[in-house]
């Protein structure tokens, strides 16, 4: 008898398909779908035998910090499947949306200096090429970063105005508002100009800029990231600008 019935009951109830119980016997999967179900068995979702090879190369990427859609790309499978390999051997990868420390930006910073593109650093700090861009671009507008250089013969965009209302002059507008408030040491000009000189003025032209409403979280984060400073203090100095 070309097929042990024992064994390809034990293969069945662990999930294996026709078509990986026929590898295993050597034999056509419908010579074991015929074996199934004079067994009475019912058919298993069609799946693919990942070797103990496979397995520790999925180990390896998810160790490197790969996502389930790099580890896919590389393996040569979806996420949803690499998830579910991942799941059943208690493989543990990085999430999908790394967050970005200041020590990354920080090598994003000097390779840029350096002359390097943005596909040159994603190969070295381990992020797409696109999301080095666009944390090239945020740290030109923060100031971190010189503008970028307009091709030569290329029209150059308008620039468009870092310090839009500026906090000089929200500073004025409210103490026209509220003349009540002096200029003394508790008045808002006093608390920011504290603020400004503790964290840096640039930081707060940022934050005040952040409207309290959705994302504006997100927003603190990519602040934060990029003074190299904790959330926390990024979060005191949002409310003490809006207050």
């Amino acid at each position: 008898m070309p097929i042990d019935v024992d064994e390809l009951k034990l293969l069945h109830a662990d999930g294996w398909s026709d078509a990986d119980m026929a590898v295993r016997f050597d034999v056509t999967a419908p010579t074991v779908k015929r074996w199934r179900e004079t067994l009475r068995l019912k058919r298993n979702a069609q799946r693919r035998i990942w070797t103990e090879d496979e397995v520790a190369r999925i180990r390896t990427l998810a160790a490197q910090g790969k996502s389930y859609v790099a580890i896919g790309a590389a393996i040569g499978a979806s996420a949803d499947v690499i998830g579910g390999i991942c799941r059943k051997h208690g493989i543990r990868p990085q999430p999908k949306y790394l967050k970005v420390s200041a020590q990354i930006y920080n090598r994003i910073e000097a390779m840029v200096r350096e002359g390097l593109g943005p596909t040159a650093i994603a190969s070295e700090v381990g992020l797409s090429p696109k999301a080095v861009s666009n944390r090239i671009t945020y740290m030109r507008r923060c100031g971190r970063l010189p503008p970028a250089e307009v091709p030569h013969g290329a029209r150059a965009s308008v620039p468009q105005p870092v310090r839009d209302a500026g906090i000089e002059q929200a500073v004025r507008m409210r103490a026209v508002s509220e003349p009540g408030r002096g200029g003394g040491r508790h008045s808002r000009d006093g608390l920011i100009a504290r603020l400004a000189h503790r964290h840096g003025e640039a930081l707060v032209q940022e934050v005040s800029r952040i409207p309290p409403r959705k994302g504006a979280y997100r927003k603190l984060c990519a602040v934060a990231d990029c003074h190299g400073i904790s959330i926390k203090a990024v979060e005191t100095v949002w409310h003490q600008v809006r207050a």
